[in-house]
């Protein structure tokens, strides 16, 4: 749906998901526009919709693909107005078990050092340190 691309472009504009993010900068419709049509039909790519008096809305997403060092990594991103509302603790759940179940790998993921709530969320779920590297924290969460 063209109304989800515009709040994923929202999602990832915002300014603390930029921050640390490691890309800096804000993303341009263009540029988010072509990741999204590419990216949307990917099976390895979870939405989080909660029921809000009938009406579904959109919460985050969380994806996992392989690539560096050639580990599955997950990202997650939030609507900044749902952050600390649980909705990325069961993303993060859903998404990883999810993934595991079909594909019998170890996840990981590249937090920055001073993004606490997601360094706990990631904890809360399962994910354990594995390495430091400068200002990430590589995170693992075995089969």
């Amino acid at each position: 749906r063209y109304s989800d691309a515009i709040a994923f472009f929202v999602w990832w504009n915002d300014r603390e998901t930029r921050r640390f993010s490691g890309a800096g900068g804000s993303v341009t419709w263009d540029a988010h526009l072509h990741w999204f049509c590419a990216n949307i039909e990917n099976p390895h790519w979870w939405t989080g919709v909660v029921d809000r008096d009938g009406e579904l809305v959109d919460v985050g997403a969380c994806r996992i693909e392989l690539g560096a060092q050639n580990r599955c990594w997950i990202s997650i991103v939030c609507d900044p107005r749902e952050r600390g509302r649980g909705y990325g603790t069961e993303l993060i759940r859903l998404a990883t078990g999810e993934y595991q179940r079909r594909e019998a790998v170890d996840v990981y993921a590249r937090i920055h050092a001073l993004n606490v709530p997601s360094i706990r969320v990631f904890e809360k779920t399962g994910y354990a340190l594995v390495e430091t590297n400068g200002v990430w924290r590589i995170y693992r969460r075995g089969q």
